[in-house]
């Protein structure tokens, strides 16, 4: 009796993931705006709030973002890399709607690149924040 329990719990998490991947479309959701903080592999964290929460003048915090290669990703801003993921001003150059994610970072001058995402808002974006679309929010250098 305890192996079909086991196997009936197997097929039951199989029928659980199977779904959820099948409700699972890019939805925009609410709205995180902050600066970066910390840049990882595959996902960054953001220091700010909920645009909801901004106007309940709520405290800032952390927030870990997933990014994919199904996020849209806009530019605002120049950035030149250089060195280890830093930025050089009087090196930028002109902006570009593509860009690596992973490699932006604070610049040299240790402005905080103003950052909007727009979370998923679909089966898996209740577990983990994940960005549908992500906005740079930097001044022109």
């Amino acid at each position: 009796m305890s192996n079909s329990r086991k196997l009936i719990s197997i097929l039951l998490v199989i029928v659980v993931v199977f779904v959820g991947f099948l409700l699972t479309k890019n939805n925009k959701g609410n709205k995180f705006q902050g600066s970066v903080k910390f840049v990882k592999e595959n996902s960054v964290i953001v220091y700010g709030a909920y645009e909801s929460e901004v106007k309940k003048t709520k405290p800032l915090y952390d927030l870990e973002i997933k990014i994919n290669e199904r996020t849209n990703i806009t530019k605002t801003a120049f950035f030149q890399p250089i060195g280890s993921g830093m930025f050089e001003l009087d090196k930028a150059q002109k902006e570009t709607n593509e860009t690596d994610f992973v490699t932006l970072k604070k610049d040299s001058e240790n402005v905080a690149i103003g950052i909007e995402v727009v979370l998923a808002d679909d089966f898996w974006g209740k577990f983990i924040s994940r960005a549908v679309e992500i906005k740079y929010i930097a001044p022109k250098y």
